[in-house]
């Protein structure tokens, strides 16, 4: 990797953290939500939703309604966008290791 590619890398990592809501502010299930794979999916429009979060309630609709809007086939009973993206995860980990905690 070149110097500036490496400069951009950096650049992004640090803008997408300072942006991130910072975790052990919501519930329990939130948080332990946001620090898995599926944070790196997240819009601008879904972090700002999670802000505004109160209650167990309303973070299992969003959890639930983060998905169903990804499902390409939502008359089926499957969400097959969760399923590929989860069966990805388990081959990245398989293959290179599980990330370390949070």
């Amino acid at each position: 990797m070149d110097a500036r590619s490496l400069v951009m890398a950096l650049l992004v990592l640090v803008a997408s953290s300072l942006s991130l809501p910072a975790l052990g502010q919501g519930s329990p299930e939130l948080d332990s939500w946001l620090a898995g794979p599926q944070r790196q999916l997240l819009t601008a429009q879904e972090w700002n939703l999670i802000g505004s979060l109160r209650g167990q309630a309303e973070v299992e609709r969003f959890i639930e309604w983060f998905w169903t809007r990804r499902d390409p086939e939502p008359d089926t009973y499957a969400n097959e966008f969760r399923r590929e993206f989860e069966l990805r995860v388990d081959l990245a980990n398989r293959r290179f290791g599980r990330p370390p905690d949070v």
